[in-house]
This record gives structure tokens, sequence and C-alpha cells, in this order.
């Protein structure tokens, strides 16, 4: 799954592109969402996981999509249910598209420092396309939005948690010792770039 600095440089590209007029507190909230679980089980419900004890780990993301109706929906409340959908829509796309990425690990670090420091890189790609869009403003509109959910599907979301890991990611300062010779950045950003299309067509 993707890391939430990842999902915010997906955001940051679709407000950025998409038609509709979109509200971006909720949306930002709504694609945070998913990330507010506390352990295992609360993972694989918020993150709408098919049957991973019988190997299947892909997101329910069509079926999510379906239980709402949007036309009923209040602005607010759309926002947050299709920044939800972002974030589990984005997370089969990375899964199913890391691969196209070329890995150039000529040291041969081992799997767990090989993971890590790529964790990082893209965090740090992540960060150098969001972090002057991200600023206080936005982070004041985040801050102090009220917004009453009461959805049943996303009953189990809580906003004040929402808003805490969503402020607590933008609020990270950048990494150091970060491998660029591993992935290179033009690669990553033309990964995340082609994501927003597919997405944005997924809308209608």
């Amino acid at each position: 799954m993707a890391q939430l600095s990842t999902h915010l440089h997906f955001a940051k590209l679709i407000i950025e592109n998409i038609q509709d007029d979109i509200e971006v507190p909720p949306f930002l909230l709504g694609i945070s969402a998913p990330d507010t679980y506390s352990n295992n089980k609360t993972y694989l419900k918020y993150h709408y996981i098919k049957d991973r004890e019988n190997g299947d780990d892909d997101i329910d993301v069509h079926e999510f999509y379906e239980k709402f109706n949007f036309n009923k929906l209040e602005k607010s409340k759309k926002w947050f249910v299709i920044g939800y959908y972002a974030h589990l829509w984005f997370d089969e796309y990375i899964k199913f598209n890391t691969n196209r990425l070329t890995l150039r690990n000529n040291e041969g670090l081992n799997g767990k420092e090989l993971s890590q420091h790529i964790k990082d890189l893209f965090k740090h790609y992540d960060r150098q396309i969001t972090e002057e869009y991200y600023d206080k403003n936005i982070k004041e509109k985040i801050e102090n939005y009220k917004l009453n959910l009461n959805l049943k599907p996303l009953k189990f979301i809580k906003i004040n948690k929402c808003k805490e890991i969503l402020l607590s990611e933008l609020d990270k300062g950048p990494k150091y010792d970060i491998r660029e010779d591993l992935i290179y950045k033009d690669e990553y950003l033309e990964l995340i770039d082609n994501s927003v299309i597919k997405f944005l067509k997924s809308l209608n």
C-alpha cells in the first residue's frame, strides 16, 4: 500500500486537474481516513480488503464506490467519500504498477534495509512536490473544518483522527540520507502522474 505522503502527492494532482468544483478539506480528510486504523483487523476493515485469510488481499474499490448515491450527498460528504475512494483506488494502482519502476540495487542491500530506503526515497520525492502546496493556509482550513459525516458505510471513521494523522503528515520535515540512485525521480513522478488520468476517468 502507498504511504500517506504518496496519497497526498496523488491528491494534489487530482485537485489541480479535476474539472469538478472540489471541496479540498473534506477530500484530504477522506484520502487520509483509511490510514486511521489501529490494528490489523481495522486495517482490513478500513481498506475494504476482500478475503486476506484465503489469500485475496484485493480491495473492493468499486463495491465501496457503489455504496453511495453521490447525487443525494451533501457536498462536503461527497468529497470526503471521493477522497476515501481515491485512497482505496490508488492503493490498488500502486500494488499493480510499481513493477514499472526500475530498481537499481547495485550494492545488494538486504530486503529490510532496501525497503526502508525506498520508503524514505518516495517520501522525499513526494514532499518535493507537495511541501509548498500544503501551506499554512490549507493546514488551518483542515484544522478548523467541521464535518458531521454520519454515513453508515463509514460509521467507524472519526474525523478528529483523520485531522490528526493528516496534519501530522503535513508537518513532517525533509528526510536525510536519501538514496536517489535506487529509483530515479522522473520514473516515480511519471508513475504518479499517469494514475491521475485513470482515476478521474473512474469517476465518470
